[in-house]
């Protein structure tokens, strides 16, 4: 196995980089106002020598997510791939690699409501085999399958 100096960068902002809520209908690190602040970052890592650095994809489910009325997750919003791109390109661009945390252990907290926003409360995607499979098939395969060969990942 080969030795790799990284870093936790889990998040540039808690549970918002990768898609849209009401907090943020634009979504996360393509966005405009937010594509500087990345750029930095992965300069800043990259001339510390750092490699590889860990990154929370979907946090607590606050963003990039659909879900039904009855919590079955329904796929990814129409930001989340923007933002994952982005995300691998400019990480790529200063020779670095993304370790990708899927979720987190908020994800399955009990649900509160802040703002408009849904936070955790999603343990039942995870628990039950029929939300379980709708979890898998229409929102991990679909990453999976769109960076399954990207070598920034």
């Amino acid at each position: 196995m080969p030795f790799f100096v990284g870093v936790n960068l889990p998040w540039l902002d808690y549970g918002l980089d990768f898609g849209a809520n009401a907090w943020q209908p634009g979504g996360g690190v393509a966005s405009r106002d937010r594509r500087t602040r990345l750029a930095s970052v992965c300069e800043d890592l990259a001339d510390r020598g750092l490699r590889v650095f860990r990154w929370f994809l979907i946090g607590d489910g606050r963003a990039g997510v659909g879900f039904a009325a009855d919590g079955t997750p329904t796929g990814l919003d129409e930001c989340f791939f923007a933002d994952a791109d982005h995300a691998v390109t400019v990480a790529g661009r200063h020779g670095l690699k993304i370790l990708f945390t899927l979720v987190d252990f908020l994800w399955f907290r009990r649900a509160r409501t802040v703002n408009g926003v849904r936070l955790g409360g999603h343990a039942r995607a995870v628990s039950d085999p029929r939300r379980r499979a709708r979890l898998l098939e229409d929102v991990f395969a679909p990453i999976f399958a769109r960076y399954a060969h990207e070598p920034a990942i």
